[in-house]
């Protein structure tokens, strides 16, 4: 069962892999900026209270910005902690996948990597923290991912992301490779870089030997952004 009909969870649907002893829960808050009292926070909080006591294994989709301690105070990321805790403390079965910034083909003007080409493209200026770093994904990768390995964990919470951490400051680069076109920025000081322990991740692959992800973010975004 897939929760949801944008980007993570239409990418799901599209694997067409048999997880009808899942609910994959992927309607959550697609924009990091909303608020405390975001009616997408409480949309999303009255759904999932609907598949307490399922007997299905529940999958839901956290962020890794839970580790970003410039953004600790923001709605969303106490949302997505409050969340964690209500799944952890309600369901019998289930995984949190901590999920970095992901690429794809996808119309959400929120995401970072779709801010970025759309300011490029249109020559707008883009306020950034000089210390600001991110993890990239490829929607694939997620997908891949989560339908191998959703059986080898159970109550656990999974940090999904590789060893490929890069400075936004040095993805922006990437996207003036890409389009030959340089971004108008206006750089401050701030912003976190943080590290993720992706062990447990890692270690599952390589126990049920999938090792095919992409972890080039330069490829990544050259897939989804070239022209």
């Amino acid at each position: 069962m897939i929760i949801g009909n944008g980007f993570i969870a239409n990418a799901f649907k599209e694997l067409n892999f048999n997880h009808s002893n899942l609910v994959i829960f992927a309607s959550g808050v697609s924009n990091s900026l909303s608020k405390n009292n975001s009616v997408a926070f409480t949309r999303e909080e009255n759904l999932i209270k609907e598949y307490v006591g399922t007997d299905k294994k529940f999958i839901y989709f956290s962020t890794s910005s839970v580790f970003d301690l410039s953004r600790s105070d923001t709605g969303y990321i106490i949302f997505k902690k409050k969340i964690e805790s209500f799944i952890k403390d309600n369901f019998e079965n289930f995984i949190i996948f901590r999920l970095p910034i992901i690429a794809g083909i996808s119309n959400n003007p929120h995401t970072l990597l779709n801010f970025i080409s759309n300011s490029i493209d249109r020559s707008k200026k883009m306020k950034i923290e000089s210390n600001s770093s991110r993890y990239i994904v490829d929607i694939t990768d997620v997908v891949n991912i989560v339908s191998t390995t959703h059986e080898q964990f159970n109550k656990e919470i999974v940090n999904l992301n590789f060893d490929n951490k890069i400075k936004i400051l040095d993805l922006i680069n990437i996207f003036e490779t890409i389009k030959q076109k340089k971004a108008i920025i206006d750089v401050s000081d701030g912003g976190d870089s943080y590290d993720i322990d992706n062990s447990k991740l890692i270690d599952c692959l390589n126990k049920i030997e999938i090792n095919n992800y992409q972890i080039n973010t330069k490829k990544i975004l050259e897939k989804y952004y070239s022209n």
